[in-house]
């Protein structure tokens, strides 16, 4: 893996995105609450800054440029996820450089539904795409 600059670490009053989709769930959610792949990455990923939608979707691999509808974003602060016990590190990588990892305070634990409560109870209300968005 390339090296993308230094790690800062991240402030705790520093905004962090969510990004989700109504239309594609995942396990039935538009925005994922627990890792999807523990066996590999035993996080959630967020980014780093306050970004609207189309900025969040411009930061996966498919680059598209406009979000569809039905995607959103929600926010926090790494501070509020730290409170909850929970790790956040500026985790860059070639696809996604503002790329953030959330993790159980113990990495190896699984997660389990009251990660996934106090994880989902650290954002605000999302912010939707929708038709009539320029």
């Amino acid at each position: 893996m390339r090296w993308f600059g230094r790690r800062k670490k991240i402030a705790n009053d520093e905004a962090l995105t969510e990004y989700g989709d109504r239309e594609r769930p995942v396990r039935g959610k538009p925005f994922k609450d627990r890792p999807v792949k523990p066996h590999i990455k035993n996080a959630v990923s967020l980014m780093r800054g306050q970004l609207p939608v189309d900025q969040a979707v411009a930061n996966f691999p498919n680059r598209r440029a406009v979000a569809r509808k039905g995607e959103g974003v929600r926010y926090t602060t790494a501070g509020r996820l730290r409170e909850a016990k929970f790790r956040v590190e500026y985790t860059p990588n070639e696809w996604n450089q503002v790329h953030v990892s959330v993790e159980n305070l113990d990495a190896k634990r699984e997660w389990t539904d009251d990660d996934s409560a106090r994880f989902n109870e650290c954002f605000g209300e999302p912010v939707w795409k929708e038709d009539d968005d320029e």
